[in-house]
Parts: structure tokens; C-alpha cells; sequence
């Protein structure tokens, strides 16, 4: 981890999650105005944006000072990838990157090394809420994890085992593949599992189904929506902790549960989140509008605005939680739902396999067909 620089922007983060509201702004307007004017100095995208609407840098100073600025969508960034890519992305150490696709469109995009080490680093932060610590072995049911025939590089190998990650593939599976599941958790003293809640939940059944007993202390979902069924069906077969997570890398967006279940905390400290409808404006408190996030982070490649079609309420909750952690709360994430499919031959596939898989090809949009 300290190769990345992780450890020391946890220690950063476990004393941010505690800050007052005031402090919180501040520490956004401040980086808010660094990434505006680096977007405008070095990102051609921005530069012919600001001078299109008559704006220049020192005009956006406080957060609602972003409303002057049009939103950002996948579709415009597919259309100006090379105008959106700062012309020194590479004194950042930049990295190519594709998101998952669980809203069904994956996207290309360019991640710098801090940028990461901050994504990294608030996932430790909402695991160790879930009592986890670096090093413990834990079992992952998402990723690219999900296609097992697709051979993992060295990077990818390394990592896992640094990180002590054991990959439960959710794609192929029956009722054979789940009881060596079973006992690669036993066998490795796995006490936690993360990963699709539609996939982990379908372990969950086949572990109430089987009356197994295991020891798992907590379970962390990502990507997809946890319905109230899947969190039941969960619970019921874990009889743990449950952390929900919500992560968009490429917008800095991050939000989790606590132990408290008292909705979303959201990670100020990477990104700032809207609430708006398509066109850009605000939606009124307690209206659904599309999530939509000013990286702070990321100067390869500056996301300004950008809704990767991801739904919430506007009901940003700033009182301190039961946890005592003072970071704002949204009640729920409402998209990013899938479907998990059964086949006739008994194996069961959830959504985000396809989006995964169909990204490696030219394919814009797809439909499955029952």
C-alpha cells in the first residue's frame, strides 16, 4: 500500500469522515477551484467550454457556481475523448481505464495516480467500517472476477495476493461450483464477502437451501442495487453486518451505509455531488434527479458535472449520524439495478457479466431476449 500512497490518505480519511459541515466546504471550494483552473489551462474540451459561455476560471468559486456549466455525458465524452484528456495527463501518471457498465454503458476513460490511490482508499475506509482490516482475507463475487475463463494478468495476480483477495467468480455457477465456494471460505478463514448483491445473494439461498454454517463477519455489496429481498436473504444466511456501497471511479462519486444503517454517507472529499435533471438543474429537495459529480481528483482527465446515469432523491442529510461521523447522507441509490438470470442448465448469470463481457467488443448498446 505505500507504494500508492494508500495508507496515507486513509489516515487522511479517517480524520475527514468526522469534519463540520463548514470544514467540509471549504475542502471542496478549495480543490473545486484547483481543478477548474488546471481543466481550463490544460483540458482543450474546457477551455473552448468556458470561452463559449463567456466564463473564465476565477468564476467558479463556490459549488453553486458549477450551475453556470452544461452537464457532462458518456455519450459527450465518447464524442470529445481526446479534447477531454489534459495535454500533460501524463505528468500525473496517468492510466486507461473502463468503468464496469452496471448502468448497461461502459465507458473509457483516463484515471491519475492520485485519483486512484483516493478510490482505493475510500473503499478501505467503508470496509473497515464493515470491521475489516488490510490484510484480512476476504472473498470477492464481482469485478472482473465474474468471467472466469478470462485469464487475470500479473498485475492482477499480484495484487490479489498482496491484498489476501480470493475471487468467487459469479458467472457460471451451480450447485457444485458454490459448495467449493463453501470450502475455499472455510478453508482460507474468509470472514468477509463483497461483491453484487444479486450474486451474493443467490449464494445466500443456496447456503439457507444446504443449512451451512459459516463465520463470515460482513458483507459488503457494490454495483447494483440491494433491493429489501436481496438484504433479507443476506441477512438471513450471514447474520452479519451489512455494508452497502456505491462507487463511480471514474466521477469520484463514492457513498456507503454504516453500521448504523442510516442511509449513503457521501465522500466529500473526492467529488462533488449534484442532484439535477438532464439539462443541468437542480432538482427540488425531495425529487429524484440523476447523481452528478465534479471529480476532485483527477486531473488525467477532469470530469465536470458529469452524470453517469445514476438516480438518487435530493435528500442530502447533514446532522451527525448515530455512528457520529459527520459526513452528508442521501437515503438510497435508486438505479443501477439488474436482473439475476437462471438458465435451464441450472447456471446463473447476473447483469453486470454482460456489460463486462460486451465491453471488450464494439458494441454501443445491447438487448438481452428471453
Amino acid at each position: 500500500l505505500s507504494q500508492f500512497n494508500i495508507n496515507e490518505k486513509l489516515v487522511f480519511l479517517s480524520e475527514s469522515q468526522f469534519w463540520n459541515s463548514e470544514h467540509q466546504r471549504k475542502y471542496q471550494e478549495n480543490k473545486l477551484q484547483k481543478v477548474i483552473k488546471h481543466a481550463y489551462d490544460n483540458v482543450l474540451y474546457y477551455n473552448e467550454l468556458f470561452n463559449s459561455v463567456r466564463l473564465k476560471p476565477y468564476d467558479i468559486k463556490q459549488i453553486e457556481d458549477l450551475e453556470k456549466l452544461p452537464v457532462l455525458t458518456k455519450s459527450i465524452i465518447k464524442e470529445n475523448f481526446s479534447s477531454l484528456l489534459a495535454k500533460n495527463h501524463n505528468n500525473f501518471k496517468s492510466q486507461k481505464r473502463w468503468t464496469g457498465g452496471t448502468t448497461g454503458e461502459p465507458l473509457v476513460y483516463y484515471s491519475d495516480k492520485n485519483s486512484w490511490e483516493m478510490h482505493w482508499a475510500l473503499k478501505y475506509r467503508a470496509w473497515e467500517w464493515a470491521g475489516y482490516k488490510f490484510g484480512d482475507p476476504i472473498g470477492i463475487m464481482g469485478g472482473a472476477s465474474i468471467i472466469p475463463d478470462r485469464k487475470s494478468g500479473l498485475k492482477r495476480k499480484l495484487w490479489n495476493q498482496i491484498s489476501n483477495f480470493y475471487p468467487l467468480p459469479s458467472s457460471n455457477v451451480n450447485e457444485q461450483i458454490l459448495f467449493d465456494y463453501i470450502k475455499k471460505i472455510k478453508q482460507n478463514n474468509i470472514q468477509f464477502i463483497r461483491g453484487y448483491p444479486s450474486s451474493i445473494a443467490n449464494f445466500a439461498n443456496f447456503i439457507l437451501k444446504n443449512d451451512v454454517k459459516t463465520k463470515i463477519k460482513s458483507v459488503i455489496t457494490t454495483a447494483e442495487v440491494l433491493t429489501d429481498e436481496y438484504k433479507q436473504i443476506i441477512t438471513d444466511a450471514f447474520g452479519c453486518l451489512l455494508i452497502d456501497t456505491y462507487g463511480c471511479a471514474d466521477g469520484g462519486g463514492n457513498a456507503n451505509t454504516c453500521e448504523c444503517n442510516t442511509g449513503f454517507h457521501v465522500s466529500f472529499e473526492a467529488s462533488i455531488w449534484e442532484v439535477c435533471n438532464e439539462n443541468g438543474a437542480p432538482t427540488e429537495v425531495g425529487q429524484q434527479g440523476e447523481v452528478t459529480l465534479t471529480s476532485l481528483t483527477n486531473y488525467a482527465m477532469p470530469l465536470i458535472r458529469y452524470q453517469p446515469g445514476d438516480v438518487i432523491e435530493n435528500s442530502f442529510d447533514c446532522s451527525i449520524c448515530k455512528c457520529g461521523r459527520t459526513l452528508p447522507r442521501i437515503n438510497r441509490i435508486q438505479g443501477r439495478t439488474t436482473d439475476l438470470l437462471k438458465f435451464a442448465n441450472g447456471v446463473t448469470l447476473g447483469g453486470p457479466a454482460f456489460t463486462l463481457l460486451f465491453r471488450e467488443f464494439p458494441i454501443e448498446k445491447y438487448q438481452m431476449v428471453q
